[in-house]
């Protein structure tokens, strides 16, 4: 009787242990499919970023911008037209004005 619940025991735990591994390696599996979706999200959003990053160069470049200020009637300001106006108060990542 005593063999009989020690191989039911060990069989049990061997059992155990089986299923212990099945499910470590299915978490594995499933950390490992949304790693890989993340880095594929990181690179299409990089991606997005330089092709904006270019559009935004384009978009700003003076030889660009010229013209179409020409057309809307402006012009380059005089110095004297210039009002600069003072920085505005910065808070910390704590919420206190610096």
């Amino acid at each position: 009787m005593r063999f009989f619940i020690l191989s039911l025991c060990v069989m049990g735990s061997l059992v155990w242990l089986g299923i212990n591994k099945v499910s470590a390696r299915f978490q594995i599996d499933q950390y490992s499919f949304a790693l890989n979706d993340a880095r594929l999200t990181w690179n299409e959003l990089e991606d997005k970023r330089n092709r904006l990053e270019i559009e935004r160069s384009r978009l700003l470049d003076p030889n660009r911008l010229e013209p179409i200020a020409q057309k809307a009637g402006l012009s380059v300001a005089r110095p004297d037209a210039i009002v600069r106006l003072p920085e505005p108060h910065r808070h910390d990542k704590a919420g206190e004005m610096q």
